[in-house]
């Protein structure tokens, strides 16, 4: 009864929420929203949308095939319905405008408006035989037309591409290479579904024309991925770390999933649950593929800009301060407590070294953190001397507290004072966030999504530290955590749906919505244990280790949300 009703208080207290959701939001005013438009208007969106038609085109073939296989139906047809509705959203905008996809005003080119003419033909039969295809998927007609087709409507859509290119690629390639890597990374994409399909159709009774097709496409694929990679072949070398380490991940998991396929080339069959695994295997790699293109974007877009000092890094890496204040608590509470304890050392030695370099970084610069130069500005130096001040006393407590001195003092030191320090971070983020945020890189919409989705990492941080404190004897925190939980749960359901009293927008991409109902899976799994804390029930050591390590996957999670989250505020990808 007592969880229920806390249920119904949290339910009733939502809208209580409204104001903390949106109060540290980047702001941009009305006078500046043509200029970002304007700016954002670069060429590049209209180029990397119209590829993504291209995947677009495979993917519905794909799921399509799935659903008609009978492999994972529920998904399938889900992502059938969305990739036939994107498809057409983003026809549209590349012929009228779309602000959610960051394309302002109508196409007045002739050879692009005759080519998005010949892609709407096109598309029309396979989006009635999909729609037919999701009322039953037992239809012979609308699948035999959708594998029938969808070839021509990727010539269609590469047609379209290179009309698109020719027009605008002058106006947006101040780096060719880079123009021609984002290409080559868009088209990957494509891939993906592509294989999926081939391979769907393959088990379904395919001609030794698709096999051939599979193994092509397969070819095409890592050797694309190589040259992505090795930056061979007119590609340009990994502009920076993220976009590295993403092919990287690309390539780790391009080899797990190839022998599948490779057994389709073979005659080979799998099982319905391998098949449904297969697929879901090259949907993420689409989706990480969609995260390396994006990011390839954004280096675009900061390309050639000699006077760049960092300011984007600027505001995120403070931001990140606000969860490291709450991380060396928690792992520093569960240390104490002997909770998964050579983890909750390396955690807040990790954390304590971050926040060191942070700190360093926004006041002196660092290469590694992409920050040039000093920090001139006088409030932002004394906001980063108060943080300072905070931080050394908190340090010293962490480093008696790993040297085993005085342990309950420094403990007790570390608890008192981290919600001293959250406060000084957040005061240091209102004060970059004043002072380098870019109105025209940026819509104010999109600031306020990355802007609650990045203190849901604190947030995650804030609920195992209280949750630790609660479980140490500490029945005082059992509110707080009621209270942060409350929090997190509100915006969660914001981000992933929306909230229009709160001007939050649901989840824009594929991609976020895919990340944030991982999260939400978690959080549903994870919030009755925490809510018997919020009780002060006690639970064993095995229980209060897997919260730990729970949160903090959760936090790895959100943080990559944050990353799609920016890159969408930048290229509506």
């Amino acid at each position: 009864m007592k969880s229920n009703s806390r249920k119904l208080k949290m339910a009733a207290n939502s809208l209580s929420l409204i104001p903390a959701l949106v109060a540290a939001t980047l702001i941009a005013t009305p006078d500046t929203a043509h200029a970002v438009g304007a700016t954002l208007n670069s060429g590049n969106e209209r180029i990397n949308f119209s590829g993504k038609l291209r995947m677009l085109s495979q993917r519905m073939a794909a799921a399509g095939c799935n659903l008609s296989a009978g492999i994972n139906p529920e998904k399938n047809g889900k992502i059938l319905t969305n990739a036939k509705v994107e498809f057409g959203k983003i026809l549209g905008g590349l012929e009228k405008g779309n602000g959610d996809l960051k394309i302002d005003g109508a196409e007045a080119n002739t050879e692009i408006l005759t080519s998005i003419g010949t892609v709407r033909e096109t598309f029309a039969p396979i989006d009635q035989a999909v729609v037919s295809l999701t009322k039953d998927p037992g239809s012979v007609t609308s699948i035999e037309l959708i594998n029938r087709e969808n070839m021509a409507l990727l010539g269609a859509a590469k047609s379209l591409v290179t009309s698109i290119v020719s027009v605008y690629s002058a106006k947006a390639d101040d780096d060719a290479g880079l123009g021609k890597t984002i290409n080559v990374a868009g088209r990957q994409r494509m891939l993906t579904q592509k294989m999926s399909k081939e391979a769907c159709q393959i088990w379904s009774g395919g001609s030794a024309e698709t096999v051939d097709a599979l193994r092509t496409t397969m070819q095409l694929f890592e050797g694309s991925l190589i040259d992505l990679r090795d930056g061979k072949n007119g590609m340009v070398r990994p502009p920076n770390r993220e976009i590295a380490d993403g092919l990287a991940d690309i390539t780790n998991r391009w080899d797990a999933l190839k022998p599948s396929l490779e057994k389709a080339v073979a005659g080979a069959i799998l099982s319905k649950a391998d098949r449904a695994a297969l697929t879901e295997d090259l949907n993420t790699t689409l989706r990480e593929m969609n995260k390396v293109v994006g990011l390839y974007v954004v280096a675009k877009k900061s390309s050639g800009n000699v006077d760049d000092i960092g300011a984007t890094e600027r505001v995120n890496f403070s931001g990140k301060l606000r969860m490291l204040s709450q991380r060396v608590a928690a792992a520093a509470c569960n240390y104490s407590a002997g909770i998964d304890a050579d983890n909750s050392l390396k955690i807040l030695v990790g954390a304590q070294s971050e926040f060191q370099k942070i700190t360093r970084g926004l006041e002196f610069g660092d290469a590694d953190l992409r920050m040039k130069g000093e920090e001139k500005r006088r409030k932002t130096l004394k906001a980063l001397n108060d943080i300072n001040e905070e931080w050394s006393g908190m340090s010293l407590a962490i480093d008696n507290l790993v040297q085993g001195i005085d342990v309950d003092t420094n403990l007790a030191y570390i608890s008192t004072h981290n919600m001293q320090l959250l406060a000084r971070a957040k005061h240091l983020v209102s004060e970059l966030s004043g002072q380098y945020s870019d109105p025209t890189a940026m819509l104010q919409a999109d600031a306020m999504l990355v802007d609650v989705s990045g203190r849901q990492r604190m947030l995650t941080q804030k609920m195992s530290k209280e949750s630790c404190q609660v479980w140490n004897g500490d029945a005082e925190s059992a509110k707080s955590l009621a209270g942060t939980m409350q929090m997190f749960e509100v915006s969660l359901m914001a981000l992933r749906n929306g909230m229009d009293a709160a001007g939050i927008k649901a989840a824009p991409t594929d991609d976020i919505m895919y990340g944030l109902d991982d999260i939400i899976g978690d959080w549903e799994k994870l919030k009755p244990v925490l809510e018997q804390a919020t009780s002060n029930v006690s639970v064993d050591d095995q229980v209060r280790e897997e919260v730990f390590a729970n949160l903090n996957t959760m936090l790895k999670e959100m943080n990559a949300v944050v990353g799609l989250y920016t890159i969408y505020g930048k290229t509506g990808l």
